[in-house]
């Protein structure tokens, strides 16, 4: 209670900052003479450092408020099919790819909005280790392959990426804020861990054996439906 109290106080001056910083490029940037770019490296600081706050204290939010699951009997198909869809047209820089137009149709007893975020944090954890990795390297085309299929009883979705990869430590990657990236709040896969406890399922991370980049898959029981 305490922790969630914090959070909305750090929260309140957030916006007022915000549009403060807004107002001062926008009132004064024509006026400037001399160290104009100095000025306007300042004010997007302070826009980017304040968006990066509000997003962790959201993700914070989310993490202490994680929703008890409503189990229904779900299409896994149809709903990873729309996710990446989405993905798609929102990073058509990257190469997304997918096994779902031939994968068999699997249908699991779990909680569909749930199993959305559980994707969406690994989309983006990729696509943070993407942009980091394109930082270095012109010529470097991002990847990412979504995959869903049956193995020893589980239902496995798996996430694999072309990025800069898993520490050495990468179980603490799990805990809250510890992160990969360096724009990450370290919550993404806090929260998908937690999600598969609640599905008594697993997370998995692994780097990519024969390419560069991560490779996270998680396990559905089949048995439970």
């Amino acid at each position: 209670d305490i922790a969630k109290k914090i959070a909305h106080e750090i929260k309140n001056p957030l916006t007022p900052i915000q549009l403060s910083a807004d107002r001062l490029k926008i009132k004064y940037l024509k006026s400037i003479k001399g160290d104009k770019e100095i000025f306007i490296n300042c004010i997007d600081t302070i826009i980017r450092q304040v968006t990066t706050i509000h997003r962790m204290v959201n993700d914070f939010s989310t993490f202490t408020q994680m929703p008890r699951p409503i189990f229904e009997v779900i299409n896994m198909n149809k709903i990873i099919k729309g996710s990446v869809s989405m993905t798609k047209l929102a990073n058509k820089n990257f190469t997304i790819t997918s096994n779902l137009s031939k994968a068999k149709t699997i249908r699991l007893n779990a909680d569909p909005n749930l199993i959305n975020q559980a994707l969406n944090n690994l989309i983006k954890n990729s696509i943070n280790a993407i942009n980091e990795k394109k930082m270095d390297k012109k010529t470097y085309k991002g990847k990412i392959n979504i995959e869903l299929l049956t193995k020893n009883n589980f239902c496995l979705l798996i996430v694999k990426d072309n990025g800069t990869g898993l520490p050495e430590d990468k179980e603490h990657l799990t805990e809250p804020y510890i992160s990969r990236s360096t724009k990450g709040s370290g919550l993404g896969l806090a929260v998908v861990k937690k999600i598969m406890e609640d599905h008594k399922g697993y997370l998995e991370l692994e780097n990519n054996s024969i390419s560069e980049g991560a490779n996270v898959s998680l396990l559905f029981p089949l048995d439970n439906n």
